[in-house]
């Protein structure tokens, strides 16, 4: 016996969607520009594979909070004005990994004097939006 079933519609504003946040979407010296023991630097440190985190405007940016509130990345210019609009979209901002950034891989010596961690850790995301 056969039985033809129609698939189930859903307005196309209902499909979600996920993309990953890597460099080039990420200000990824935001942590080397704090010291080793600032509180975004220990909360980064806590950071695993499947950690959970939110987004936030601040003071004109778009941080990325763990569970406490805390910062632990900031957006790019240029990935802040994509999502600036949309984040009442986002579903789930998950971190999928963590990189690890020295202050000796930045080439402008003015701003790498300016870092005051020799390395520090970038993370990086997958967001679940519609």
């Amino acid at each position: 016996m056969d039985r033809k079933v129609a698939p189930a519609r859903k307005p196309p504003g209902h499909i979600l969607r996920y993309e990953l946040l890597g460099m080039k979407d990420l200000y990824i010296d935001f942590a080397g520009m704090k010291k080793e023991n600032h509180p975004t630097c220990r909360a980064i440190t806590e950071l695993t594979t499947g950690s959970r985190l939110t987004m936030k405007e601040r003071n004109g940016s778009l941080d990325l909070l763990n569970h406490k509130q805390i910062p632990v990345a900031r957006l790019s210019k240029t990935a802040r004005e994509r999502w600036r609009d949309r984040l009442e979209n986002i579903r789930d901002i998950t971190v999928i990994a963590l990189a690890r950034r020295c202050r000796t891989d930045i080439k402008d010596q003015e701003f790498q004097a300016r870092c005051r961690s020799e390395s520090w850790e970038v993370t990086v995301v997958e967001l679940r939006y519609l």
